[in-house]
């Protein structure tokens, strides 16, 4: 899975680079709900290949989207905090998440409760991704004014018409 981590990540960072982030990550957490799915319907064996592999690909490729797109919206003096704030919240998510899958094993004797819940909730994440406003906030699609020619070939003592 780490293999697949590496190549996710930098493949998913190279494709955001030639088009919308945002479009990039909607796909990434689609896959990633692909993943439960197969998870739940496969079977024997190949659900587990399946969900390691697709998981692996996916798991950390929404990192460049994600500090990428706040790079360009916010800005660069606010990426240390947004990020560190985002990194936060999903690791209390993470930490969170396992607690309550243990519990829901626990209770129903499967796992099929809670991972059928992981990838209903990737659905707020590929429609909030997709959502993002992007073209409109991103510095990446700004149009600057071009600055003022430098016209050579004047000295101090002459004007701009050669007089």
């Amino acid at each position: 899975m780490m293999v697949l981590n590496v190549v996710g990540s930098t493949t998913a960072g190279l494709v955001a680079d030639m088009m919308q982030r945002k479009t990039v990550l909607t796909l990434i957490y689609s896959l990633r709900g692909c993943a439960f799915i197969a998870l739940l319907l496969l079977p024997g064996n190949l659900e587990l290949w399946v969900f390691a592999a697709v998981i692996g690909f996916s798991f950390m490729a929404t990192t460049p989207q994600t500090v990428s797109l706040t790079a360009d919206i916010y800005g660069l003096s606010a990426l240390g905090i947004i990020t560190g704030m985002t990194v936060l919240v999903r690791q209390i998510g993470g930490a969170s998440g396992i607690l309550i899958a243990g519990y829901l094993f626990d209770v129903t004797g499967s796992y099929t409760l809670p991972f059928t819940m992981a990838g209903f909730l990737l659905l707020p994440a590929v429609l909030l991704s997709f959502t993002i406003k992007e073209q409109k906030y991103s510095a990446r699609y700004q149009t600057w004014p071009k600055p003022a020619p430098v016209l050579s070939g004047c000295n101090n003592n002459q004007s701009i018409t050669g007089a």
